[in-house]
């Protein structure tokens, strides 16, 4: 995944879709996992963590920990585990996390609660 700053601009004046996710912040983790999951049993998408849910550029302060985090939540929170790919972009300002979670051949996925459920 290669996106520029003019990408994530486009895809904001696009608005939200099946396909594409915006999130202010990483979610709590259920939630976040829930997107991942929704994701890959479709057809893929894009989540971008930094950017509220009208479409505006808010960035995220800590973007290294936002990509493990999200990583951490494919690998142990969601059944069969996903590989995602993410990026940060630099989009005037704090950066944004993008993430691509692709259709997967190994589903479907279920997320596992915290209790292992």
């Amino acid at each position: 995944m290669r996106l520029s700053a003019s990408d994530i601009l486009r895809c904001t004046a696009s608005g939200e879709g099946p396909r594409v996710e915006f999130k202010r912040v990483l979610p709590r983790d259920e939630r976040a996992a829930r997107t991942l999951c929704a994701f890959a049993n479709t057809r893929g998408g894009l989540l971008f963590v930094g950017i509220t849910d009208r479409g505006r550029v808010h960035g995220v302060h800590r973007p290294e920990d936002v990509r493990e985090r999200l990583a951490e939540l494919a690998e142990d929170r969601v059944t069969p585990s996903l590989t995602l790919e993410t990026q940060i972009v630099e989009v005037g300002g704090p950066p944004v996390v993008a993430c691509s979670v692709p259709l997967s051949k190994a589903r479907p996925h279920a997320v596992v609660s915290e209790d292992g459920e």
